[in-house]
């Protein structure tokens, strides 16, 4: 988890929680890109997993404050399709976000 920035954006993630987010720097998009990649081992084949790593990588290196247990992903027990779920809603929401700052908002 990062030091909040006047940048950082809110996230509310309808039945998950509300969220903070930092803007990602050029040396948080290689972050995630390496922590996906470690992830993944690699493979490039399995879609679920490339999504799943890029996710859990995004969310990871850009949390500021949210719901407890989303703070660190390492540490989720009961990996289950609805924890799965909210993993991806989480996801979308700040990857839609994300696109508004490449538009110029």
């Amino acid at each position: 988890m990062r030091a909040p920035k006047d940048s950082d954006f809110p996230i509310k993630v309808e039945g998950v929680g509300d969220f903070t987010f930092a803007r990602a720097t050029i040396g948080d998009f290689m972050r995630i890109r390496v922590i996906a990649n470690k992830f993944s081992e690699g493979i490039k084949t399995d879609n679920e997993l490339i999504v799943i790593s890029m996710a859990v990588a995004r969310i990871s290196v850009l949390f500021i404050s949210g719901p407890n247990k989303w703070g660190n992903l390492d540490s989720i027990e009961g990996l289950d399709k609805s924890m799965m779920g909210d993993l991806i809603k989480i996801f979308d929401a700040l990857t839609e976000q994300e696109a508004t700052f490449q538009d110029g908002a």
